[in-house]
């Protein structure tokens, strides 16, 4: 399975564009069998999105999988773009989503002539890829300034489970620990996504790496939203084992 992170704040290609967002596209294919071709978010803005996938050499052609996190402006511009260059006569071409999001989403992806999926719970979407469902930000530390439902995406693979989030809203702890719970004899292989810890303290933080090296995460990549002051303690905390994230990352699992 290889990974690429397509849209970050960060990058690490200076042909690539960095911009506030985020975005990967997950090719689950191994070398005894093919997999899926999926999106996970499309970022902010379409043209920087459409340009770092050209520069990627993405095919947008052969995605058969869009999973979007959550209704926010910077996990979603660029999908109206990133439809229009997929093929919308591709079978079993499905747009993952929540039964929250806006009808101007619903309508651009019925719009566009692809078929969408209205998550309600922990689902398999794919041979070994999960939702989790939507998940409450009520649930994490942002429940004082509003709410949001959001889903992960939680992959099976060879060296464990592979988690990832958008903005982690609900809290990046919880989602873990939810995984965590639905499959307690499994490990953690690595968390990665945007962890949305722009105000946690330094003791917030350090609560939140306690917790996934009691529930045995192997490795981190915090990206997006994690905030520069989380991303240094994560480093300290995981040493090589915290991986630096931007456009243009490839990481094979």
């Amino acid at each position: 399975m290889k990974i690429t992170i397509v849209y970050d704040n960060e990058t690490i290609r200076d042909e690539l564009k960095n911009d506030w967002g985020f975005s990967c596209y997950i090719d689950t294919s191994t070398d005894d069998k093919n997999g899926n071709k999926i999106l996970f978010d499309t970022g902010a803005n379409g043209d920087i999105f459409l340009s770092n996938m050209k520069t990627l050499k993405i095919n947008p052609k052969e995605i058969d999988t869009v999973f979007i996190s959550h209704d926010h402006w910077d996990h979603t511009g660029g999908l109206a773009r990133i439809l229009d260059s997929m093929d919308n006569k591709k079978l079993n071409t499905i747009i993952y989503i929540l039964p929250s999001f806006s009808q101007d989403i619903k309508q651009t992806i019925k719009s566009k002539g692809f078929l969408y999926s209205e998550i309600i719970d922990f689902s398999e979407i794919r041979d070994d890829v999960y939702s989790t469902g939507p998940l409450h930000s009520g649930d994490g530390k942002y429940k004082e300034i509003g709410s949001i439902k959001e889903q992960s995406m939680m992959i099976r693979t060879p060296k464990g489970l592979v988690i990832i989030g958008g903005c982690s809203h609900p809290g990046i702890e919880n989602i873990v620990r939810h995984v965590h719970d639905w499959f307690p004899k499994e490990n953690i292989y690595m968390v990665f996504g945007g962890f949305h810890m722009l105000d946690y303290s330094d003791d917030e933080i350090m609560n939140v790496i306690k917790l996934f090296k009691e529930l045995g995460v192997e490795r981190v990549m915090p990206c997006h939203c994690t905030g520069d002051r989380a991303k240094s303690i994560f480093v300290r905390e995981f040493g090589n084992d915290c991986l630096v994230c931007g456009a243009g990352k490839v990481i094979d699992v």
